[in-house]
């Protein structure tokens, strides 16, 4: 049963169907994760020059930096283990056939 306008975690954007989905449902996905990471890793990169990032502060925007790393780190692995259950299924597929 096709799944309409699904809310999918941190913003990613579904791939609108529950089966036959082809190749190109998962770049939608990839180029999220990738922009994401591209841009925690930029703003990272400002927290650590900001001469203000410092003290108590310091504790609480590392522990955030954390659980951003982490919530990355889960959608990359969610979306890695979906193109690989992808691929196996394909495999599986064009083995059977032969």
């Amino acid at each position: 049963m096709p799944v309409s306008n699904a809310p999918t975690p941190f913003g990613l954007q579904s791939g609108g169907s529950a089966g036959g989905a082809t190749g190109s449902d998962a770049i939608g996905p990839l180029t999220e994760v990738i922009s994401q990471t591209q841009a925690q890793t930029a703003d990272f990169s400002n927290k650590l020059t900001d001469p203000t990032f410092s003290g108590q502060s310091e504790m609480g925007k590392m522990l955030e930096l954390q659980r951003a790393v982490s919530l990355e780190t889960m959608m990359y692995q969610a979306v890695s283990n979906l193109e690989k259950a992808r691929t196996d299924a394909s495999k599986n597929a064009i083995q059977n056939m032969k």
